[in-house]
């Protein structure tokens, strides 16, 4: 059983990739605190050890994972493995997961959920992310990035406003399709390549587990 007024939120920070998901995975942490739910950030010491104590002792209905990934795990920091199938993916039961890793959802996310995951949330193969050259030390300024990590992480804020997997998923979809009708009509010498990963990444997003559950149902 989890507990629907807690979210946790990884964020390694040790490369140029992990530096822009951590700083835009705060709008994760922001719409949870706006609400008064208990946020827990994993972002100075991220290993499996920091993170089994974590979850074991506050519960979180919501695993929001920021990093880089393959089919069966998740990382955290300096690539260190924080969940994978077939060693430790039961530490996930009862939540709700959103992996923003490479690959996660093609064989871990059924294997979470298989071992009691309530749903999983994220891409069955590598998710690209763009950015401009100038705003690299600099992430949430970076226009580029955040049409690629907004429509990303509306799946996990959808579901801290009380949202359905299904919904959070379709909102994240629409998300993307929203970027993608932008950059049809606003010209960029970068177009035709930011529109090609743009719908690559809507393409690989999907989901396991309940389609219906809530934050509310972990807690049954």
């Amino acid at each position: 059983m989890s507990n629907p007024g807690c979210i946790l939120v990884t964020k390694p920070n040790f490369d140029l990739a992990t530096s822009y998901l951590s700083a835009w995975s705060d709008s994760i942490s922001d719409e949870a605190k706006a609400r008064n739910m208990q946020v827990h950030e994993l972002k100075e010491n991220v290993t499996r050890e920091a993170l089994e104590k974590r979850i074991e002792k506050h519960k979180p209905a919501l695993i929001a994972f920021n990093g880089h990934g393959s089919p069966d795990c998740i990382t955290g920091d300096n690539l260190e493995i924080l969940v994978k199938a077939g060693e430790n993916e039961n530490i996930l039961q009862s939540a709700i997961v959103h992996s923003l890793s490479c690959s996660s959802a093609s064989i871990l996310g059924p294997r979470s959920v298989k071992a009691g995951a309530k749903a999983f949330i994220g891409y069955n193969q590598d998710f690209v992310l763009l950015h401009s050259e100038d705003r690299s030390t600099t992430p949430k300024k970076d226009r580029i990035a955040e049409h690629f990590l907004t429509a990303a992480n509306l799946a996990p804020i959808s579901l801290i406003k009380g949202n359905t997997v299904q919904d959070a998923y379709e909102k994240s979809q629409a998300a993307y399709e929203k970027s993608i009708e932008y950059y049809m009509t606003h010209y960029t010498p970068q177009n035709s390549h930011i529109l090609f990963w743009l719908r690559y990444n809507k393409t690989i997003q999907e989901i396991h587990g309940a389609k219906n559950a809530t934050l509310i149902s972990c807690q049954s």
